[in-house]
Order: C-alpha cells, then sequence, then structure tokens
C-alpha cells in the first residue's frame, strides 16, 4: 500500500483516495490502478522511484518488472528485466553478454 498524504491537510488517505480527517478524495493517478494491485500495494511505487530519480526508459523498466514479480507474472517479468538489462548493457556499454 502507498502511504499518500491529503493535500488539503496532510493526513493519510485510506485506500481508496479519502481522507477521514477532511473528507477531500484524491482522484490522483497514484490512487487507481487498473488491472490488479502489484503496484499500488508497494509501499513505495515504482513509477514514484523512476520519476523521482529520472531514470531512463530502460532502467525504469527493469525497476517496474522486478518490483512486480511476486505478484503477477512470476518467472516472465524477471526474464523481461533481464532484457531491459541486456539492452542497457549493449546501448550503453558496447557489451554483449555471454551466455
Amino acid at each position: 500500500m502507498t502511504i499518500t498524504a491529503c493535500s488539503l491537510c496532510g493526513n493519510f488517505l485510506d485506500d481508496s483516495g479519502e481522507c477521514g480527517e477532511c473528507s477531500n478524495f484524491d482522484n490522483s493517478a497514484m490512487i487507481h490502478q487498473i488491472g490488479g494491485d502489484h503496484y499500488r500495494s508497494k509501499k513505495v511505487q515504482p513509477i514514484e522511484y523512476i520519476m523521482a530519480n529520472d531514470m531512463p526508459f530502460a532502467d525504469g523498466n527493469v525497476v517496474k518488472y522486478v518490483s512486480r514479480h511476486r505478484q503477477k507474472n512470476g518467472a516472465e517479468d524477471i526474464k523481461k528485466g533481464i532484457q531491459y538489462l541486456l539492452f542497457i548493457l549493449e546501448n550503453e556499454y558496447g557489451q554483449k553478454y555471454e551466455f
């Protein structure tokens, strides 16, 4: 679960994005997730970490897939993360991984 503070009073919002203190409703993209809760269930959502660190696309996808593999697609997500690591290795360092 991502902990989000109310923009009006600073109290913590519940899972639906509502503030129990002032009844403000946060309708931000961070509260709503389509297709499961594999990101919302995290203390820090991957998108928050990726954006806060200005990560490039491929780096961000590594974070995303590694963060969700246990709740979503298992080994397939690990393989996707590895594929993005290989893209980074080739495109940024000019190296191919020897299997």
